[in-house]
């Protein structure tokens, strides 16, 4: 494996520009990933059937709650102090994953106690059940070492092997709608082969003895595990609301409604979640900048997120406009009649990437300022928004009300956050 780039100095100075540089260099390993997982959404979705790719989706929705208490926080933490403290990398990287496969044990006994009082005996009930293996491989994949280190080429190239495995076992194994039970084993396969190559490059990037510690870098070094636990918990409860943002909606409607109206429900959502992988990708370069930004100084800070918000704008006001035009002839193209339901739903979700990008930006400032008491505020004021209108909506409305209840929850998030920014960051 190739590795051309140097770690940074840990006082380099934030530069936009080398975020857009560093982001434009995974894009054609992103647009592989995305274009082979679109391939893939596409190819399941039509050989299950609504009602069988409904399946799935709510399995994914009852792993989601655990997959973001296993995450807990710890993932931005990591990546903030390996990139305030890159010979530090080594320690930390033990310490977090020890914590993450203890809260891995706890998210699987989460799975399976979901799976038996949500759904009732069947197929159902086991797709729910193995798509608590993807728990374990979460709590073993160290991608957050390397964006920190900024060496984001090795994150790109395991993230192409991750949905290359999930998308050739898938084609090879998945024929017919009762083989839905293979699709969260082969998604999991393709997850452990990916934390299998990130661990090997961690053994060749990381050096096995860190040099001697500075003041700042002893302080990190003596970050023990009650440290990480005290830091991480208000973004832990923030991941877990997150998690309640993004799947709430599919879990009433679940409980609610049928297979058929979920799988309709998590066809707009996914193609949702497609376009954006690219934000998630953005933000994980965003957050060493942000880190190094707020040492600078607030003006450092606020020029920062003033480029990246116009920069960012530029990309997903009018890709929401297009989606939200040519919703039906997109669904009907992609996932074909059976789906056309759908399109009301996209048309709606579609508008939550750009104000989750918008407020992305002032969520991981408050994460690089430290501030992640204020953060979860912001997050736990649109995850409440989002459930109570869930709760009132799709009782009402159906997949619109769901649609329109995460779209309000985004919007809620991302004033409260922009809010709290203003007063720590003059941005006049």
């Amino acid at each position: 494996m190739s590795l051309p780039e140097s770690a940074p100095s840990a006082d380099a100075a934030p530069s936009f520009a080398s975020l857009a540089r560093g982001v434009s260099t995974l894009s054609i390993a992103e647009a592989i990933r995305i274009g082979v997982s679109a391939v893939l959404a596409i190819y399941l979705a039509r050989l299950l059937g609504s009602a069988a790719f409904g399946m799935w989706t709510f399995a994914l929705a009852v792993a989601g709650y655990p997959l973001a208490l296993v995450d807990a926080g710890l993932t931005w933490i990591g990546t903030r102090d390996v990139a305030a403290h890159p010979s530090q990398a080594r320690p930390l990287a033990r310490r977090i994953v020890a914590l993450r496969l203890a809260l891995a044990v706890a998210g699987v006994l989460g799975v399976v106690a979901g799976a038996f009082t949500l759904t009732g005996p069947g197929p159902g009930r086991l797709v729910v059940l193995l798509a608590g293996s993807s728990v374990l491989t979460l709590a073993l994949t160290i991608d957050w070492v390397f964006y920190g280190l900024e060496r984001r080429s090795i994150v790109a190239g395991a993230n192409v092997l991750r949905v290359a495995v999930f998308a050739t076992l898938a084609f090879a194994i998945v024929r017919r709608a009762e083989q839905v039970w293979a699709v969260p084993l082969v998604q999991a396969a393709g997850e452990a082969a990916a934390a299998v190559v990130l661990w090997i490059a961690f053994t060749r990037v990381v050096p096995a003895r860190a040099s001697a510690p500075d003041g700042a870098t002893a302080g990190t070094a003596g970050i023990g595990i009650s440290d990480l636990i005290r830091q991480s918990a208000p973004l832990t409860l923030g991941q877990f609301m997150r998690a309640l943002s993004l799947w709430s909606a599919v879990t009433i409607l679940g409980l609610r409604t049928t297979s058929h109206e979920v799988g309709l429900f998590g066809a707009a959502q996914r193609l949702v979640l497609l376009a954006g992988g690219f934000t998630t990708l953005y933000f994980y370069g965003y957050v060493p900048l942000a880190s190094r930004a707020a040492r600078s100084g607030p003006g450092v800070m606020a020029d920062l997120v003033r480029r990246s918000v116009r920069f960012t704008a530029l990309a997903t006001l009018p890709f929401a406009i297009v989606m939200t035009i040519f919703a039906e002839a997109i669904v009907r193209i992609v996932f074909g009649p059976e789906y056309a339901g759908a399109a009301p739903v996209l048309q709606i979700l579609v508008w939550t990437i750009p104000l989750s990008v918008l407020g992305g930006h002032f969520r991981h400032t408050l994460i690089a300022l430290k501030e992640m008491r204020e953060d979860l505020a912001a997050v736990a004021a649109g995850a409440v928004t989002t459930v109570v209108l869930n709760l009132v909506l799709t009782a009402q409305f159906g997949l619109a009300g769901g649609a329109v209840a995460m779209v309000a929850g985004e919007a809620v998030l991302t004033t409260f956050a922009i809010a709290v920014v203003a007063r720590r960051v003059d941005f006049r």
